[in-house]
């Protein structure tokens, strides 16, 4: 699908008024007040975008619910159950912590113990059998098998839980269709008897579709666990605690939650950032009391902490409606793209670098909850993601959204194109490199430009053709050289290049992209050089190498780098 967010006429003018204003507040005492929402809609093509799977949770803010994860526990090491494959569902609506209730079953220790392997995978909207099952042989430590026919897929799936007993866990399931569950439970049947998959869900019709022989009903946080996760998020320190008038008014505010973590963190963090009794007291009889008397009232709650958010704020987190829901995000790669997009407003201090500014963007809405916090690697956390109903807060903010097939879309021309990301997980459709070129050939606009999972050897010329071009992202392991072209892309600034095993050089020429200020090539195995030319681009800022097996040295020189700010590896050859 694509989606396509049309972008105001005056948005520049704009822009150019406010950078004007920005350089004049300080002389003109002008103070930043709340304001009705405007956001510039960045235009943004997805395809084939995929949910990412997370088993870490981040400390601090999880709700215990230890009845609940015992009661799931006991059914999982249950082994009474003839069936070979055993279906036990977590259902409730949205917001009540389903995800985080399988993911601390899924951590436990008697599971650990008890299970010969663990799995983990989010599902999403899309029930595609084939996708399924390699996201399945990857969290089993299995190869990416996206280009493998289905049968391949289902022989390496099957030899992986041969005589294994297995937890496999699906996360966010949507579908209500038997047959296709059918399909996908016959590929599961091969593991040791006591195998479990343990399922998340919002309806209990999926629950009935899966066949599950227990069906767990998540409901409300007592008003202790409520209060409780309220207190840790909204007091700052214990003389708050102590405000007796705080924490009456913060209990009828926390009672009009209902019970929903989502909400209560929410609105936890909003007031967080009001310190007075005053404002506590105005938020519960005017705001909220608003929102209590509509309808769906955790959309409500939640559209209320985006309203409180500044200007520059709401922009940079109406952008991230272009990714999938859970997808996993690095803080380098959002930033980069908002930068490139132009939402990053200027400081008055030269200190400031660009990229300082943007992380603190990022920072600030990670503070107030519309990211969270998951861990690739089991010491360092770098990525992150939105909850289901805050990538649903972002969708709908993202001002003008409508949705059309690729095919009808290629048809005509992509002159405001601003963003065009493209993930493809689904063999039923892979982008030709004649339909890309078309693509390529009528994106005049674009700014932001990630590829991934494509089955090609070589981009084509016309790459070299997009002038306003700032960030390139390419992932995908068949390709074996740039185009010459690229080297024609003078505004530049982010090269990736991601699990590029088959690249063997960059661009002789790459001297030529002057505005280049980061360069990253990770895991691309067959790398063996870096030309010379890259000493010449003297606003560069970050080199990255890291997965370069083969590469024998660093140019000698490199010293010559003063803006360089960071080296994640150097070799000597």
């Amino acid at each position: 699908m694509i989606y396509n967010f049309k972008i105001s006429h005056r948005l520049k003018a704009i822009r150019r008024d406010l950078d004007v204003i920005a350089k004049d507040k300080a002389s003109l005492n002008l103070v930043e007040k709340r304001q009705q929402p405007f956001l510039p809609e960045p235009y943004s093509i997805q395809l084939n975008l995929y949910r990412e799977n997370y088993t870490f949770l981040p400390k601090g803010e999880v709700i215990e619910r230890s009845d609940d994860k015992q009661k799931i526990v006991d059914f999982l090491l249950d082994s009474e159950f003839e069936e070979n494959v055993v279906v036990i569902s977590i259902v409730g609506l949205g917001g009540l912590g389903k995800t985080t209730l399988a993911q601390r079953v899924y951590n436990d220790e008697m599971i650990k113990t008890n299970f010969d392997k663990a799995l983990w995978v989010c599902v999403s909207n899309v029930f595609e059998v084939k996708m399924i099952a390699e996201k399945i042989i990857e969290s089993g430590g299995g190869e990416q098998a996206n280009y493998l026919q289905l049968e391949a897929v289902q022989n390496e799936l099957r030899k992986m839980l041969d005589g294994k007993k297995y937890l496999l866990v699906l996360d966010d399931v949507w579908n209500e269709d038997p047959l296709k569950w059918s399909n996908l439970k016959n590929m599961l049947i091969g593991g040791a008897k006591g195998s479990k998959i343990l399922v998340t869900a919002g309806s209990d019709m999926v629950s009935e579709v899966l066949g599950s022989v227990h069906h767990h009903k998540l409901g409300d946080l007592s008003k202790e666990e409520a209060w409780t996760l309220f207190e840790k998020l909204a007091f700052e320190c214990t003389n708050e605690r102590e405000n007796l008038t705080l924490v009456v008014i913060g209990k009828k505010i926390v009672r009009k939650c209902g019970g929903v973590p989502l909400a209560i963190r929410s609105v936890g963090i909003l007031l967080r950032l009001k310190r007075t009794e005053d404002e506590w007291m105005y938020f519960k009889n005017q705001e909220l009391s608003n929102i209590t008397r509509g309808g769906n009232n955790l959309m409500a709650l939640l559209r209320l902490s985006y309203n409180y958010l500044p200007r520059h704020l709401k922009i940079c987190f109406a952008y991230c409606s272009i990714y999938p829901k859970d997808f996993k995000l690095r803080i380098f790669d959002l930033i980069t793209m908002w930068i490139a997009q132009g939402f990053i407003q200027a400081t008055t201090s030269s200190r400031d670098n660009v990229e300082d500014v943007a992380n603190s963007y990022f920072v600030d809405l990670l503070r107030r909850s519309f990211f969270q916090e998951t861990e690739e690697h089991e010491s360092f956390m770098q990525f992150y993601k939105m909850h289901d109903l805050i990538h649903d807060l972002a969708k709908e903010v993202a001002i003008g959204t409508s949705s059309v097939s690729l095919k009808q879309k290629i048809q005509t021309k992509h002159m405001k194109l601003r963003t065009f990301i493209y993930l493809n997980r689904s063999s039923l459709d892979v982008l030709s490199i004649s339909t890309l070129e078309r693509m390529i050939s009528s994106f005049t606009r674009l700014r932001v430009l990630h590829l991934g999972q494509l089955d090609i050897e070589f981009l084509p010329q016309s790459l070299g053709g997009l002038k306003h071009l700032r960030y390139l992202s390419i992932s995908f392991w068949s390709i074996v050289a740039l185009p010459n072209s690229i080297t024609k892309l003078h505004n530049l600034q982010v090269l990736k290049l991601d699990n590029c095993i088959k690249l063997k050089k960059l661009p002789r020429d790459i001297w030529s992209l002057v505005s280049h200020r980061r360069l990253v090539c990770e895991r691309c195995d067959s790398l063996t050089h870096i030309p010379l030319g890259l000493l010449q681009l003297t606003s560069l800022m970050h080199l990255d190498f890291d997965g370069c097996s083969s590469l024998e040295d660093m140019p000698p020189g490199i010293g010559q780098l003063t803006s360089l700010r960071t080296l994640t590896s150097f070799i000597i050859g």
